[in-house]
């Protein structure tokens, strides 16, 4: 059995996210990344095993986490306490 077009679109995103250097559109794909990776922990076989082991969840859990921590946080100075 192949990979599910879920799969294959959660890739392709985690690949592209490091070279887009728009914030807006880097957020949106933090997000997108995070339904993908939560439709694919919910897809199960035919069997109804999970279609994909924990230990590939994990590791684009870890691997989505590391885009989302590339983002700019505003910063606060302290006048505008």
């Amino acid at each position: 059995m192949g990979i599910s077009k879920t799969e294959i679109n959660l890739r392709r995103l985690i690949a592209a996210a490091p070279q887009q250097q728009n914030q807006a559109k880097l957020i949106h794909y933090v997000a997108t990344l995070r339904e993908l990776l939560e439709q694919l922990s919910e897809e199960t076989s035919p069997e109804g095993l999970p279609r994909v082991s924990k230990a590939k969840v994990n590791d684009y859990a870890e691997k989505i986490e590391s885009v989302a921590s590339t983002l700019v946080s505003p910063v606060v100075s302290f006048e505008d306490v």
